[in-house]
């Protein structure tokens, strides 16, 4: 059996891959792909375009750069965040799914359960049942 630091080093390792071959980035550019096609970041963009004009309304014309930007931040940190907006549209789950099967194989291959020979693809569309072997 390994030890704690054995196995948290394995998931260092396995994290550090991952993010090395670009999952992390895929995932990501498939959550705002799955976001714009929802319409979540055009209802986004036009609510947020209305707070600030509401905004700008009330300043004078002699408002300075700076002090401008420091209002249109302050207005945006009002109310939900882009992130929070962001989660409660995706599937909480998303993420997770994305990564189970592949991060399952590798660790199926680190503690020596499967060879790279019998996991499936890295990459590939899926795990074995129930955590078993191939056949």
């Amino acid at each position: 059996m390994s030890s704690y630091h054995e196995m948290n080093g394995m998931s260092d390792k396995i994290i550090s891959d991952l993010k090395r071959e670009g999952k992390y980035d895929e995932i990501r550019r498939n959550i705002a792909d799955e976001l714009a096609t929802e319409g979540v970041t055009s209802d986004l963009q036009i609510q947020v375009k209305a707070k600030i004009e509401k905004m700008l309304e009330t300043l004078p014309p002699s408002t300075k750069k700076d002090e401008l930007r420091s209002k249109v931040r302050e207005e945006l940190s009002k109310g939900p965040r882009v992130d929070t907006i962001a989660r409660s549209t995706t599937h909480d789950m998303s993420l997770y799914e994305q990564l189970r099967a592949e991060i399952s194989t590798r660790v199926r291959m680190k503690l020596g359960l499967i060879t790279k020979e019998e996991g499936p693809a890295i990459g590939g569309s899926g795990d074995t049942p129930s955590g078993t072997r191939p056949t």
